[in-house]
């Protein structure tokens, strides 16, 4: 068995069937596939009961969260290569076959991924647009700085499209279960820390915005800081890396902090959302510019705050 897919499961009952077809239609097929059905209350599980493949393992747990899901899969698969697909979203025919194609040509990497496909609320699709990628589209190789990466809004590696060897689990742990937001962040950035990262500017997953009960939607966003930001911070100040790596380090855990801080206003906590704010350093200014309508925003009324981030995003 060379990979153990992982789809951590909690009330997307809507989405999961779709989730399942598109691994069993994958070209490669020499896989597990352990959905993780997290206390699910929406009869989720009856749904992957329905499908009749040897491959296909159905465990349950009590609630605990996408990390407790995810590491519980971990915890059971069988391969040395763990996959990830969240429970309302797709691969393409090819993602595991590319992924393989990776593994082989860069057996040194701590992840791999390829490029992700966005279906907004209009079933309109766009694709991921990646800062720090030295080539186009169709270029494989090894990110040059990860976090670089995130200067474009977006990050090479999402949790609907990443494999993670068993080898980098035993090195940087599993997922931190204590967030509740950012958590698949924390763990690419561990990984970063520590490994390269191998990347297919390739589309080969679909992310469905308009899903209900995204993390994103998550009614506990965490509170700040991340469990990351202390090793990073480290590494900068022991000079491990050079002046512009370590520039890139801090805009990236800036950029991070913005971002949890405008989802805090998506779900009206202000509170929080400054206090994500107040982790932010000295940023560049088409940067500083967005925090201090997040700061003005968060000192309006909950409801007023949400409705001009939704607003927002729906254009």
């Amino acid at each position: 068995m060379y990979f153990s897919v992982v789809i951590p499961l909690y009330n997307k009952k809507d989405y999961i069937g779709r989730a399942i077809a598109s691994v069993l239609e994958q070209s490669f097929n020499d896989y597990e596939l352990l959905i993780v059905d997290d206390g699910s209350t929406d009869g989720g599980a009856d749904v992957v009961t329905e499908f009749d493949d040897p491959r296909i393992h159905l465990v349950k747990q009590k609630n605990g969260g996408c990390s407790a899901a995810r590491n519980r899969g971990i915890q059971e698969a069988s391969a040395e290569y763990i996959a990830f697909l969240d429970a309302d979203d797709i691969w393409l025919p090819n993602f595991l076959q590319s992924i393989y194609e990776m593994i082989k040509v860069y057996p040194q990497a701590g992840v791999y991924s390829t490029a992700c496909g966005l279906v907004n609320s209009e079933n309109k699709q766009s694709n991921v647009q990646l800062a720090g990628i030295p080539g186009g589209s169709g270029w494989r190789g090894i990110v040059p700085n990860y976090f670089r990466c995130l200067d474009g809004g977006w990050s090479p590696v999402w949790s609907n499209c990443v494999c993670v060897p068993m080898t980098t689990f035993r090195a940087v742990g599993t997922f931190n279960e204590k967030l509740h937001i950012g958590e698949d962040i924390d763990m690419w950035v561990r990984i970063a820390l520590k490994f390269p990262m191998a990347f297919l500017n390739e589309v080969h997953a679909m992310y469905f915005r308009n899903a209900e009960g995204r993390v994103s939607n998550a009614d506990n966003p965490g509170e700040p800081p991340l469990s990351y930001a202390g090793e990073v911070l480290r590494v900068i100040e022991t000079g491990q890396v050079n002046d512009y790596d370590a520039s890139s380090m801090k805009y990236f855990l800036d950029k991070f902090n913005y971002l949890s801080a405008v989802a805090c206003l998506r779900i009206g906590m202000p509170r929080l959302s400054r206090q994500w704010i107040a982790q932010i350093g000295k940023t560049r200014g088409n940067l500083r510019l967005k925090i201090w309508l997040v700061i003005i925003l968060s000192y309006l009324p909950a409801s007023a705050g949400k409705s001009v981030v939704r607003f927002r995003e729906s254009l």
